[in-house]
């Protein structure tokens, strides 16, 4: 039972008289609780009373009683005692080394009450080594009671701890100390601590309200991401219009960061923000128009659409573009009406843009498009729905074209049978056939012409005619001569007689699920007629019936020209590795030709390769299923894999006379950054948190072994999680001490950009793109670089000032400047390179032409003026910066190359005959050496070789 009990006017005890046993140290007998808590007091106020040093170390020690309330009225009587308590406590606190929480707790208290130079004591506590972190916050509210601004710079320095209860606490004591410390504040926006910064943007923006909008309304318009992003997080403290306003305003600034940001606020700020979002709709830029209804559709849910409409200039082409693409992630039966109205609409872009976005639905549409057509006698809409249906694959389209065919007009059913063609898979050409062959009763000529031209991809199969399989191309022979203008056609009738493929309506249904998974209800007449007509169940999908062999004698893949080879695939390789081939050609009419030291070479001993033994050799290194791709698309990247040899890169194509390939070699072990030769600046770029790193070049210019090399160090030095996206994976990599998730194009992903979007939602480190090479893919890198990634890519261009002009050219004009921001935010370098025949004829070397971001660099890009950066590198070598003639002079000066082949590599010859020609000397092997003298070599790097050199002695 809780008792209660007032010892004078200023205290009052609670107590449990059950719980709480004390004794009395004279006579070890039990005293009553009553009388041992009112001893307790009576002693406090006898120590206080006498306030010797002596008595502060006893009240000290009463901390650590068992009753919270004695140790609170033992701490209220020091602070009343003041004088030599915090020399007492700080003694005290050092001798326990900060080890007894129950006296810590109870000194910091007491430091509060006495106020006066307490925040030295307080400070200093802090800045011990045994201090505990926990107690931070706690301190942190110490200093905001004791009110010494004194205490300011070091809850500064605490917005940066790691623990965010103690940054909360610190920002909210130095919010108590008022405008005083504004310009103590505003000095340390130089701390290098990102975080700090923006804690210090938001306390000005607590303590000054409305009056700092002024202030940080300017800084939103800084050129440094990081200023307007500190502005932003002020303005979200101030309650005033104006800052809503402004920060409205940054929904499509050109960093990721600051449109993510802004967006949290506004949406934080619910319906308050509804206005402000409605004010861009009708004022803004088109990229502002595009985030605002973004922000809108998340605010306001399902009333967005409304909205929307009543605030954005539907009749504005953009804007409608805009609508749509903003509102493509809402709710499926919106999206679906609204898209399918714009088909309709008057402007050709906005049907365009409505089709595709219907494509990105995916096939979970197609059961609406097969409704909404058989509903509609617009054309126009017509049209589309056919355009976004053909845009499937085949497998997932045929269903629905199946379906709507026979309610097509003339003009709709040539649309649906142009892209129709064979794709040699047995099943799938099976259904497309028997479709094809009942177009061919149309009562139109153009339709029947259109099937005839198209049934011709098929003519290696056999169909049913006259009760025998026969070669569907020798009955187009035979309907070509009849005629394919007659409608009577009896090749015709025969052929769709013997081949004849009834589909029965599939029975009507809301459920997707079931649409799609529903068995295809579909009969066909037997090769033979004397034979029983096979009921439904026995039926697969539209007309591919068990077994297969007894309707059509499809050739498959392996019945293609194939002609066995001499060789296999494997012996070949093996023998180009020992040679020390980089690449393996393979061609109708050739030998098998290896590339050795940069020349082509054929090999005589192996038999020239006629179109069957090419396709035998690509068949060895290809699965069946990706042979049946290979001859519908006619050309395919893969990778290759000798066990305990080495990989290789395949491309397989087709040319006038058959199958071609050609190898490149990929060895296991990864090439270190200094066993290519490459500059020091490459490791130091590696070891970047993050940023974009690219990497430039020709064909074959060794792009992908310099980010493997780069790859490598990495693992040895960080443990991090590396994700590479590649076309396709080369050098294979074998964890060290980072993770590495290798994805291959065509394999684990259908592409760069849908890889790297979920790339970043699997926790990585460092991205290596191996193309970049689309708007998509660029945007989302950069994006990624933004974001605290370090992201590595390749893009195919000669030199560093035309890789940013590249970038850039990929997107809109309107967009340029954007893009040149936050290149200049998030690029680090870009190191372009070149092969170069060695001077001794065995083999290549590579040289690099390296660009860093400096100030200047991103200046002349922010204005466009990058064919001046090259003057820049010249004098930019301690960034790390150097030209290509740089890189292949310093070979020659190692004689590793020759004059020629560095002339024949660089950029600007009449420019480096002038630097590095002059009077020259024949070096061994008849090439031309670099000339002995050079005005210019301090400028360019190069020391001259004394014919008479002396070695120094040394002392």
């Amino acid at each position: 039972m809780a008792i209660s009990k007032n010892i004078d006017s200023r205290t009052t005890i609670e107590y449990d008289a059950e719980d709480i046993e004390l004794t009395q140290a004279n006579n070890n007998k039990i005293m009553s609780k009553r009388d041992a808590i009112e001893k307790l007091v009576n002693e406090i106020r006898t120590l206080e009373k006498n306030s010797d040093n002596n008595s502060i170390k006893k009240l000290i020690d009463l901390f650590q009683n068992k009753i919270w309330q004695i140790r609170k009225l033992a701490s209220s009587a020091l602070v009343r005692i003041n004088k030599n308590v915090l020399n007492i406590l700080d003694d005290t606190l050092y001798k326990t080394s900060f080890k007894n929480e129950d006296t810590l707790y109870w000194s910091l208290q007491t430091a509060a009450g006495i106020k006066t130079a307490s925040a030295e004591y307080v400070i200093k506590w802090a800045s011990e080594e045994n201090f505990p972190k926990k107690y931070k916050p706690i301190l942190a509210k110490t200093l905001s009671k004791i009110n010494n601004t004194a205490a300011v710079p070091f809850l500064i320095e605490l917005l940066g701890d790691d623990n965010w209860l103690t940054r909360k606490e610190a920002a909210a004591a130095l919010t108590c100390f008022g405008r005083n410390i504004i310009p103590q504040l505003q000095s340390s926006f130089t701390n290098e601590k990102v975080e700090i910064r923006n804690w210090i943007a938001k306390i000005i923006g607590q303590i000054l309200g409305k009056d700092s909008f002024a202030f940080f309304k300017n800084m939103l318009q800084s050129e440094r991401r990081e200023m307007r992003y500190y502005a932003i997080s002020a303005l979200s403290e101030i309650s005033e219009p104006d800052a809503y306003n402004a920060i409205a305003s940054k929904v499509a600034d050109p960093s990721w960061l600051i449109r993510v940001q802004s967006a949290d606020i506004l949406e934080k700020l619910g319906e308050t923000a509804i206005p402000y979002l409605q004010k861009i709709l009708s004022e803004g830029t088109s990229d502002e128009k595009f985030y605002a209804i973004k922000i809108l559709k998340n605010i306001t849910k399902d009333n967005a659409l409304r909205i929307i409409k009543e605030s954005i200039n539907t009749g504005d082409n953009d804007s409608k573009i805009l609508m749509l693409s903003a509102l493509y992630d809402a709710d499926e039966d919106t999206v679906f009406g609204m898209l399918a109205d714009s088909l309709t609409d008057h402007n050709y872009f906005i049907q365009k843009h409505a089709s595709n976005l219907l494509i990105q639905m995916g096939c979970r549409i197609l059961p609406k498009i097969t409704e909404l057509f058989k509903k509609t006698q617009n054309e126009n809409l017509r049209y589309w729905l056919i355009e976004v249906l053909n845009s499937f694959t085949i497998t997932d389209s045929f269903e629905a074209i199946t379906e709507i065919f026979n309610e097509c007009y003339k003009r709709e059913k040539i649309q649906i049978l142009q892209p129709l063609s064979a794709t040699f898979d047995i099943a799938l050409d099976n259904k497309i056939a028997l479709f094809i062959i009942k177009a061919l009763k149309d009562k139109s000529y153009s339709v029947r012409n259109c099937a005839f031209t198209q049934l011709v991809r098929f003519g290696y199969i056999k169909v049913n005619f006259n009760g025998q399989p026969e070669s569907l191309n020798d009955i187009l022979l035979k309907i070509q001569d009849y005629g394919l203008e007659e409608s009577e056609n009896e090749h015709i009738e025969e052929l769709v007689r013997s081949n004849a493929l009834k589909l029965e309506k599939r029975p009507e249904t809301k459920n997707m699920a079931a649409y799609q998974n529903a068995p295809a209800a579909v009969t066909q007449k037997p090769i033979y007629t004397d034979q029983p007509q096979l009921s439904t169940p026995q039926a697969n999908f539209y007309g591919q019936l068990q077994p297969a062999s007894e309707q059509f004698n499809f050739q498959t893949t392996e019945e293609l020209e194939i002609d066995k080879y001499n060789f296999h695939i494997d012996d070949i390789l093996k023998d180009a590795i020992s040679k020390k081939a980089s690449d393996i050609h393979f061609s109708v009419n050739y030998p098998p030709s290896f590339r050795i030291d940069g020349n082509v070479e054929f090999q005589k001993k192996y038999p020239e390769l006629t179109p069957g033994n090419t396709r035998y050799l690509a068949y060895q290194v290809m699965k069946p299923i990706i042979r049946n791709s290979f001859e519908k698309i006619k050309e395919l990247d893969i990778s290759y894999e000798i066990k305990g040899t080495a990989r290789f890169r395949v491309n397989i194509f087709m040319d006038m006379h058959g199958v071609g390939m050609v190898f490149r070699v990929i060895p296991y072990e990864i090439p270190s950054i200094e066993t290519l030769g490459a500059p020091p600046i490459l490791k130091t770029l590696a070891e970047k948190s993050k940023g974009l790193v690219l990497v430039t070049g020709p064909t074959g210019s060794g792009k992908s072994t310099t980010l493997a090399a780069m790859i490598n160090y990495i693992n040895k030095i960080k443990k991090a999680h590396i994700i590479t996206i590649e076309d396709p994976v080369e050098f294979v990599h074998s964890p060290i001490l980072s993770k590495i998730t290798q994805r291959e194009l065509n394999v684990s992903t259908m592409s760069f950009a849908n890889a790297l979007r979920s790339s970043l939602r699997e926790d990585p480190d460092i991205i290596l793109v191996g193309e970049m090479r689309d708007l998509e893919t660029i945007e989302l890198a950069i994006t990624a670089a933004e974001t605290g990634h370090l992201v590595f890519g390749t893009v195919h261009t000669a030199s560093a000032a035309n890789t940013i002009d590249r970038i850039i050219d990929v997107f809109p004009a309107d967009k340029h400047s954007q893009v040149r921001v936050s290149l200049v935010e998030g690029l680090l370098a870009v190191i372009a390179q070149s092969l170069v025949p060695k001077k001794n004829g065995h083999g290549r070397i590579a040289a690099f032409e390296v660009m860093t971001m400096t100030t200047a660099i991103g200046n002349l890009i922010k204005e466009g003026k990058t064919s001046q950066i090259k003057d820049y590198m010249l004098a930019g070598k301690q960034y790390g910066m150097q030209i290509l003639d740089d890189s292949l002079a310093e070979l020659m000066t190692r004689e590793e190359i020759t004059f020629e082949d560095a002339l024949c590599a660089s950029y600007n010859k009449e420019d480096f005959k002038k630097r590095y020609g002059g009077n020259q000397a024949n070096s061994p092997g008849g090439k031309v050496g670099i000339k002995d003298e050079l005005s210019n070599e301090a400028l360019y790097g190069l020391k001259s070789k004394p014919n008479n050199a002396v070695k120094p002695v040394k002392k």
